[in-house]
């Protein structure tokens, strides 16, 4: 039901997703997300039909793909992820934990 997906389009980005399941877990999940926008920055209006993005955390820019050197781009990645981790993950998991 929720998931964390990396999107890698023009920029790479990390998202916590809201997928398919109880219709009334991904309301009140979803409900609860768009009353914290501080924390769930990515909520759309209304609750998606199968998946919505409740979350966006941008990793490397499109700047950033012109890096040359595979090594530094990696680097970037594993900083904005370990960043992630230690700024944001918490949080999230413990507002769905009262979400529920």
């Amino acid at each position: 039901m929720l998931l964390f997906e990396f999107r890698n389009e023009d920029t790479l980005s990390l998202h916590l997703v809201l997928g398919p399941g109880p219709e009334h877990i991904r309301r009140r999940l979803f409900d609860y997300a768009k009353g914290q926008k501080e924390v769930f920055n990515s909520t759309a209006r209304n609750l998606p039909a199968k998946w919505g993005s409740l979350y966006r955390k941008q990793i490397l820019t499109a700047q950033d793909y012109e890096e040359p050197n595979f090594e530094v781009m990696k680097e970037k990645v594993r900083q904005a992820v370990s960043q992630f981790a230690i700024d944001d993950l918490e949080s999230l998991v413990q507002n769905v934990q009262d979400a529920l």
